[in-house]
């Protein structure tokens, strides 16, 4: 498992920055992110039928596309290598990918922003916040991000860069406590 403290640490902002913590995981990179497929110990597929499946917060991606996007208030992302069908059904031959989301907070207001600038005029900026709606019951939570670069080859002919990336992202997030162990 992939804890909060190692992706604030480490800034991981993408399943496959996650993926080099876990072994015998790959995660091929094309120049969209939705292309890009994971690998447990060479376990793979087609995008349609992904030996490998990602859920997120207990809900199955049975398209490869959605395996590695982008990450806004994680608090975990687990790699757990070989067949789980038992467990989680179709679509987990080699494995599956488990992200767990932060949950809104019911006691206070918490909130968060992060920004990065580097190289091939890479931009990337995210923030969070989180507050209570009814005290103890009822909380929502909302993540927001922006992230581009150029790309890293560029067309002889046209000039125009190959590979370059944009993308505009979020999630929001509400949490019902009707009773000290019922959470909704």
């Amino acid at each position: 498992a992939v804890t909060a403290k190692i992706i604030e640490d480490a800034r991981i902002t993408s399943v496959r920055d996650a993926s080099i913590y876990a072994p015998n995981v790959v995660m091929t990179d094309f120049s969209a992110r939705k292309l890009s497929n994971p690998r447990f110990r060479g376990l793979g597929a087609s995008p349609n039928n992904p030996a490998v499946t990602t859920y997120y917060d207990g809900v199955p991606q049975f398209n490869a596309n959605s395996s590695s996007i982008e990450l806004l208030d994680v608090a975990q992302i687990e790699f757990v290598r070989g067949p789980q069908g038992a467990l989680f059904g179709r679509n987990t031959v080699g494995g599956l990918i488990n992200i767990t989301s932060t949950k809104p907070s019911l006691k206070r207001w918490t909130a968060g922003a992060t920004g990065t600038y580097g190289s091939y005029d890479l931009w990337d900026g995210r923030a969070s916040a989180s507050a209570p709606i009814v005290e103890d019951k009822l909380a929502a939570g909302v993540g927001l991000g922006w992230s581009s670069r150029d790309g890293y080859t560029k067309n002889d002919f046209t000039g125009h860069n190959l590979d370059s990336r944009e993308a505009f992202f979020g999630k929001g997030q509400l949490l019902w406590q009707p009773a000290e162990r019922w959470e909704v």
